[in-house]
């Protein structure tokens, strides 16, 4: 299991620091959702290698958290419904 240390410094990894090859692409990771969630965590957790950088084909996405931000499922509902109505 990916400790609290390694989390900070991959969290920490500058982009120009990440190497593709080393990424997992997010479109080959299978979420069995029946099971718990501390089991699917776990199992993202191993495939992604670091849950703050992987590809989606060939893009590099970073992610970041904001302390009392948005759920993301509520930003992306509202950017998708402003996209609708452009």
């Amino acid at each position: 299991m990916i400790t609290t240390v390694q989390l900070e410094n991959m969290r920490d990894t500058k982009i120009s620091e990440i190497s593709k090859k080393n990424l997992a692409d997010i479109k080959d990771i299978e979420i069995n959702v029946t099971q718990p969630i501390n089991i699917r965590f776990e199992k993202y957790l191993n495939e992604v290698k670091n849950p703050y950088y992987f590809l989606c084909g060939e893009t590099t996405v970073k992610i970041e958290f904001s302390n009392g931000g948005k759920p993301l499922e509520e930003s992306l509902t509202n950017y998708l419904i402003n996209l609708k109505n452009k």
